[in-house]
């Protein structure tokens, strides 16, 4: 069933990357839909730039995206340093600030990239052959860094997921598509906006596929 929903993701314009490790297990799929005006943009402005570590990603999400809602230096060392080291912080912020993503502003800095956020969608798939249940209950995990999670199945176990499962569906914000030789049915759309649970997942993860993606895409 892989290769079928992998084409489909990618004939709807997504970046699919099966066996993708998360801190949830691994997904059997996720794709990346770019917001590709972004993409180059942030290609023309920084270059190859990648968050060196997660703590400069986890500063990252924790920092205002306008002068307006800039982050205090103090406060952010005092939410980090103890995990991190004052340092260790400072040097992460400082070395943000040289890349050119972070504008700081007397003891305040806050985002200059208005190419962020990169993506338009990221989308898990869980695939199972049966057990419709089990496959809910790890695709919801999915709902940590996913904006939208899919459970797909045989097409025939799909129909009736439909009937037995359909609440289970409903309260998850879970899609449900069928599979068979001839392609991919959608029996149910995910609800968009159920809740990316962690944004710094997220963001991580959008990353990954920003390594991945060739130079003048």
């Amino acid at each position: 069933m892989q290769p079928i929903v992998g084409r489909w993701l990618s004939a709807q314009g997504f970046q699919v990357t099966p066996e993708f490790q998360t801190s949830q297990g691994i997904a059997d799929l996720v794709a990346c839909q770019w917001r590709r005006a972004r993409v180059r943009l942030r290609q023309d402005e920084v270059g190859a730039f990648r968050f060196r570590s997660r703590l400069s990603a986890a500063l990252w999400c924790d920092i205002g995206d306008e002068q307006e809602a800039a982050s205090s230096v103090s406060g952010l060392l005092a939410r980090y340093g103890p995990t991190f080291g004052m340092t260790q912080v400072a040097r992460e912020l400082e070395w943000m600030v040289a890349r050119g993503i972070l504008a700081k502003e007397g003891r305040a800095v806050y985002r200059d990239a208005p190419w962020f956020p990169l993506h338009r969608r990221l989308i898990a798939v869980e695939l199972k052959l049966s057990r419709t249940l089990d496959a809910i209950r790890q695709a919801v995990r999915y709902r940590e860094f996913a904006d939208y999670a899919y459970v797909a199945l045989p097409l025939e176990v799909a129909i009736d997921a439909k009937r037995r499962a359909h609440a289970e569906f409903e309260s998850t914000g879970l899609g449900l598509i069928g599979v068979s030789l001839d392609g991919v049915r959608v029996f149910l759309k995910p609800h968009f906006g159920a809740g990316v649970l962690d944004p710094l997942a997220q963001l991580l993860a959008v990353e990954r596929f920003w390594q991945c993606l060739p130079r003048g895409s």
